[in-house]
């Protein structure tokens, strides 16, 4: 069984997320910035691509589907062992933190097949209003025989609280590998009759190394994120190495997101880079850095060239335009919107992996 403390060291080894502070602070100085204009960087342009992702994880169903997998642990459906490992959190953890924990459950898992039981196969849960939590409901029907069904429901508010007197639609969480080693499971979710959401977990592992990938698609409006992420781990001698993969690509908006983050270290410490490329029309932004006992060493390029520095203490490193000069206001916005992406999607692969996560650690599925 894969430690729970394995990947503490990642944890606490973020170099982007601390560099976002710092970078908040220099703009919230007396004097953060130098002259606007001079790196050649559109700024506006550059700010509103930078969003584009924010209008899938902002929409109503994406909100409906983090309600659903928020409550998946405590549906009453069971899953056919119990590993012991922790629980993903209460939500307050950060991506890398939500990424980490939500893959190490589902390596843990990998070896163990089938993964639904024949007692939940063709059975539809739908939320209890006594308890707040999915329950099977035996009335209904529609559920695939080789999976499971999720009555999905409309988010209430702003918050992730599921609207019980408005349903619209479901989650088909279906186990395709129950032949075979490993884990392959295709989840799709359905509102007002069609399709927003689509994607297969796929996993391999033992007690010493795990591998999981997850593609798919998410809709909003007119347009379309098509995802895919690939995450290893492996411990030699306590030492543990990952890597996580994933592109991201909106095409009928041009805009292409890459991630690359490795790490490699024991327990107790460890070191951690980051490669993030976005590309938008014709323009691109690129964030390399890598961060170990404490320190940072970080290069922004926008088009190929080096637009920014950001190297020393990584709770005040010393952040500087190409040429040494200070960075304007609005180009510190743009750093601090890319590194803001890069935390949204390993937030966003930590909640794809989560209602699996769930299912298969907690003992969920009879």
């Amino acid at each position: 069984m894969i430690r729970n403390t394995r990947f503490q060291w990642i944890r606490g080894a973020t170099p982007l997320a601390t560099l976002a502070t710092a970078l908040g602070l220099a703009a919230c100085s007396d004097n953060p910035t130098g002259p606007a204009g001079e790196s050649g960087l559109d700024t506006q342009a550059a700010e509103s691509n930078l969003t584009t992702l924010d209008g899938f994880f902002d929409s109503s169903e994406w909100r409906s589907f983090e309600a659903f997998g928020g409550r998946v642990e405590d549906s009453g459906v069971r899953a056919s062992f119990v590993p012991e490992l922790e629980d993903i959190g209460d939500g307050s953890r950060t991506g890398r933190e939500l990424a980490t924990a939500a893959a190490m459950r589902l390596f843990a898992a990998a070896s163990q097949t089938p993964l639904i039981s024949a007692g939940s196969l063709g059975k539809t849960f739908a939320i209890d209003p006594e308890t707040g939590e999915y329950a099977e409901d035996p009335a209904r029907t529609g559920a695939p025989a080789n999976g499971v069904r999720f009555v999905l429901y409309a988010p209430l508010g702003e918050d992730e609280t599921p609207d019980l007197e408005r349903e619209i639609g479901y989650v088909d969480l279906v186990d395709n590998g129950a032949t075979a080693p490993g884990i392959d499971l295709r989840l799709t979710a359905v509102a007002e009759d069609v399709v927003f959401l689509d994607y297969g977990v796929a996993l391999e592992g033992d007690d010493s190394a795990g591998s999981v990938q997850v593609d798919g698609f998410l809709r909003h409006e007119g347009d379309r994120l098509d995802f895919d992420f690939a995450a290893e781990s492996s411990e030699v001698a306590g030492e543990t190495t990952l890597s996580v993969d994933a592109t991201l690509d909106v095409e009928s908006r041009d805009f292409h997101v890459a991630l690359d983050v490795d790490g490699v270290g024991s327990e107790d410490d460890g070191a951690l880079t980051v490669e993030l490329s976005v590309a938008f029309e014709s323009h691109s932004i690129a964030i390399s850095a890598s961060g170990s006992d404490g320190e940072i060493d970080a290069t922004f390029r926008v088009n190929g060239q080096i637009f920014a520095t950001a190297t020393g203490n990584s709770d005040d490193p010393v952040i500087v335009g190409a040429d040494g000069g200070q960075l304007s206001l609005d180009e510190i916005r743009v750093l601090i919107d890319i590194i803001q992406v890069s935390e949204d999607i390993l937030t966003f692969f930590g909640e794809l992996l989560e209602p699996a996560g769930d299912i298969i650690l907690l003992g969920l599925i009879l």
